[in-house]
């Protein structure tokens, strides 16, 4: 699997089947003027921002491609914070995960609650992606309760990253605790 092939286009003034062409990630309608083309797999797909472009160079990226295959709905579309690096480095900060956040020797773990997630075929992009992130021992999904348990060794890797990996398929991942479920 080579890397993805990237053009933008600038469609113009033109009406052209972009104005009724869904974003191949998240079904929104494409903006006229401008969309993002992908060449994926000997296939052009067009996207509708950034933010969708980053979440399917990720899936295709990561060889999780099956995902579009058995998706239910479209996905959710990535918010543009997704992108920025710093967004949850408050959840490395050890009196914040004191709240939310349990220790066996070098392992930690939490539970997440996940939002954006539309089918299984959701669940398991989260589980196959995160699988993959170096220091996480394991990530596994509840679907129905939309929620998540990861556990990670915070020498390989800190739970800010773990986050950010999720939100840049498209999800939101926060901690989970019993105040906040109310």
């Amino acid at each position: 699997m080579g890397a993805p092939e990237l053009a933008v286009l600038d469609r113009g003034a033109t009406p052209t089947t972009a104005l009724v062409e869904p974003c191949f990630h998240c079904g929104e309608k494409l903006a006229a003027g401008r969309s993002w083309r992908l060449h994926l797999d000997d296939r052009e797909i067009n996207l509708c921002c950034p933010g969708c472009l980053a979440a399917t160079t990720a899936i295709h990226d990561f060889g999780l491609s099956a995902y579009y295959l058995h998706r239910e709905r479209f996905a959710p579309r990535p918010n543009s914070d997704a992108l920025s690096a710093d967004r949850y480095a408050v959840y490395d900060d050890p009196q914040m995960q004191a709240r939310f956040v349990t220790y066996v020797g070098e392992v930690s773990s939490a539970d997440l609650t996940l939002a954006g997630m539309n089918c299984v075929a959701c669940a398991w992009l989260l589980e196959s992606r995160l699988a993959r992130c170096a220091g996480v021992d394991s990530f596994e999904v509840n679907f129905v309760s939309r929620r998540a348990r990861v556990s990670w060794r915070g020498a390989a890797t800190r739970l800010s990253h773990i986050l950010d990996a999720v939100a840049v398929l498209g999800y939101d991942a926060r901690p989970f605790t019993p105040d906040a479920r109310r």
